[in-house]
């Protein structure tokens, strides 16, 4: 064996990497295998970088990223996704910024529902969640109301990893009321809502354990930022609204819901918005006799959304349809402004 020593030692050593790192170029010249990009150092730094491979077919340069298509973590090296929007059976989000989180939901004018996620590590590293169409599992199998299934023995609930740690203040856009609804009737309705999950309001008996909290601030001239294709925007402006907007012809509304990592792991909710479809076929207060088709009640909208904006996901429609965080809204119904068993230990889990 041949020994070096000191200075020698050092040379040798260098003059091996650099061969090394001739003889990977060479050899990725020669074939068409894809690679991961890496890089080949020496002791006072890196003496080549080379990049290996095309970037992923997914990654289109004009239009949404279709979600399907892409993996579930997707390293920055991989694409360029700043400002790019991915779209999941019709949720649209907006790449958020590194440390942060983003939600979005579509409620259709059947009552079914679809939600998306996206998280950003803090090195630019994108998280995919709950990618696929929910419908297929059985969201409108089921409907509140005729089931057989007491909500008030049904435990079943999830929870994300959003908290709302302050208070909630949130406003209503009033200058975006439809024609033949009553701004006064519709604020009564949102507050309804969101009084629903924040007080725990159900048949069930079950007291108000709950701490989280939420105040409604009134009339505001700030929108939901929520454009006609129902895609969330790109950053926050630091106001919760619920407004009335064009939307897609499918799309009785939409939610969007935000929050920037924190040092425990959960994201602090920094924002959440509901836009409801101008033209949807709403109404306010109580059933009235004859009610048919596909019409809603504002406040059962209201109070599913409210439950996603303080961090509830959905619990399956096939096994648990009377809970208010069911993944359908039934029409002409009020049934989801009570919450169910496990819609209030959801909350209890957390607040």
């Amino acid at each position: 064996m041949v020994r070096f020593s000191g200075a020698r030692a050092l040379r040798a050593g260098r003059s091996s990497l650099r061969a090394a790192a001739l003889w990977v170029v060479a050899l990725t010249a020669l074939t068409s295998v894809p690679a991961v990009a890496g890089s080949l150092g020496s002791l006072d730094g890196p003496l080549l970088s080379v990049t290996l491979g095309a970037p992923a077919d997914w990654c289109t340069p004009d239009g949404a990223l279709d979600a399907a298509a892409m993996p579930a973590v997707v390293p920055p090296s991989r694409c360029d996704l700043d400002g790019r929007v991915v779209a999941d059976h019709g949720v649209l989000l907006t790449v958020p910024a590194p440390g942060q989180k983003v939600g979005g939901e579509a409620m259709l004018l059947d009552g079914t529902t679809q939600v998306f996620e996206l998280a950003r590590r803090a090195d630019g590293t994108l998280v995919l969640g709950d990618v696929g169409d929910e419908r297929a599992d059985g969201a409108d199998a089921g409907g509140h109301g005729d089931s057989g299934v007491n909500p008030c023995q049904d435990a079943a609930f999830q929870m994300s990893d959003y908290r709302e740690s302050d208070e909630r203040l949130w406003h209503y856009k009033a200058s975006t009321t439809p024609p033949g609804l009553s701004i006064g009737a519709v604020a009564q309705d949102l507050v309804n809502g969101f009084n629903a999950v924040t007080g725990s309001h159900n048949d069930c008996g079950l007291a108000d354990e709950v701490d989280a909290r939420q105040r409604y601030g009134g009339n505001t001239p700030h929108g939901t930022g929520i454009n006609f294709e129902g895609r969330c925007p790109a950053q926050g402006d630091g106001h919760s609204v619920v407004d009335f907007g064009n939307l897609p012809e499918e799309t009785l509304a939409r939610t969007c819901w935000r929050g920037i990592r924190t040092a425990q792991g959960w994201y602090e909710i920094t924002e959440a918005d509901v836009k409801i479809r101008s033209a949807a076929p709403v109404f306010t207060g109580d059933v009235q006799p004859g009610c048919a088709g596909a019409r809603y009640s504002i406040e059962a909208i209201v109070t599913h959304e409210a439950g996603h904006s303080f961090g509830l996901r959905h619990v399956p429609e096939r096994d648990h349809p009377e809970l208010t965080m069911s993944e359908q809204t039934p029409a002409c119904s009020r049934a989801p402004v009570t919450l169910g068993l496990g819609d209030v230990e959801a909350l209890r889990s957390v607040y």
